[in-house]
């Protein structure tokens, strides 16, 4: 019987077992993460001062954490001192940035989530039945949905009172997630470690930001009909971010399989016995403060035999990728 053409197949299974080798383990860095950041927001300048002035007669509340560091105006009509706003104040809204639930990636396309909410609310002599106000408009859960440089202003609202600009019934709306104007930065928003982002050069200003653009559903539905879907002078928001560097990643060690004609279990470290405890319990006893040499000797038990596993799963490979190339000519052998 000629066996010749068994040597090759043999030959190759060898090789492929004994070049068995665990892939390293390598921790890519992480992104910076964003630490935190503001939005400043007057949604429509025109529109605090209508509220706030001898028509509507009425006042501003905002939930926390919005604060009004960047108002500069009064929230409620008083007369005779306040009446219209000064033309000289911002009415911005300061709400807060929720890191945790903001992610923006490195093209700058992600969304910021902003903690807090304002309400206004006015016309008290035109509330509807069961209604205290006539104008009653609230907005929470606001959000800047980011692609590079195009965004979007999502919020929550609540709309309640007399429907004014319209057949005058009574309102009461709410919308999740909706579309309330659109914008575009600058430039795309780029994550530096320890950097930061800022759509004002200066201190926030009355003409400070980036001019929005409302949407048909934010003018229909959430301003009730009191303005148009277009972009508008004093619709404003300036926007100020900062970043920290995410904590490193600790590499993974590195753990090479031996091949399976090279792992060989290491031999366990010998304890000595005592006088008082019989031979047969010596293997399953250890003086006192031997408890690291346990965990060393269960060390070296357990690698050896997880490279061991590795290897045969290997060699199962390479049985399987032997028989299909030269199973045909093992079979020819073994008929010569």
């Amino acid at each position: 019987m000629r066996t010749r053409p068994l040597l090759v197949p043999l030959t190759a299974l060898a090789l492929l077992g004994s070049a068995v080798v665990a892939p390293q383990a390598s921790a890519a860095p992480e992104a910076p993460v964003l630490e935190n950041g503001r939005l400043d927001w007057n949604v429509k300048r025109s529109f605090t001062n209508y509220v706030t002035g001898p028509v509507a007669q009425g006042k501003v509340t905002t939930v926390n954490p919005t604060d009004l560091k960047n108002f500069g105006g009064h929230t409620a009509y008083n007369p005779p001192a306040q009446t219209f706003q000064d033309n000289t104040s911002p009415l911005k809204y300061g709400f807060q940035l929720n890191a945790a639930k903001s992610q923006l990636d490195a093209k700058g396309k992600g969304v910021l989530a902003f903690d807090g909410g304002v309400r206004w609310t006015g016309h008290e002599k035109f509330a509807p039945e069961g209604q205290q106000y006539g104008l009653d408009v609230k907005f929470s859960d606001v959000k800047l949905i980011l692609d590079g440089t195009s965004g979007k202003i999502s919020l929550d609202y609540v709309v309640r009172g007399t429907n004014i600009t319209g057949d005058q019934s009574a309102l009461d709306r709410k919308g999740d997630d909706a579309i309330f104007a659109t914008f575009t930065l600058p430039e795309p928003i780029k994550a530096t470690a320890g950097g930061s982002f800022s759509t004002s050069a200066g201190d926030v200003s009355k003409d400070s930001g980036i001019k929005t653009t409302l949407t048909k559903e934010g003018a229909e539905n959430v301003m009730i009909g009191f303005y148009k879907a277009e972009q508008y002078e004093d619709a404003l928001l300036d926007l100020d971010l900062k970043f920290k560097e995410a904590p490193k990643a600790k590499p993974s060690p590195e753990k090479p399989a031996p091949s399976s004609s090279s792992a060989k279990p290491s031999p366990e470290k010998s304890v000595p016995s005592s006088p008082s405890v019989p031979p047969a319990e010596q293997g399953s006893k250890k003086p006192e403060g031997s408890s690291v040499d346990s965990k060393t000797d269960n060390t070296k038990i357990v690698v050896p035999i997880i490279a061991t596993l590795i290897s045969l799963v290997a060699i199962g490979g390479a049985l399987a990728f032997v028989g299909q190339q030269w199973l045909p000519q093992l079979l020819q052998g073994m008929q010569r």
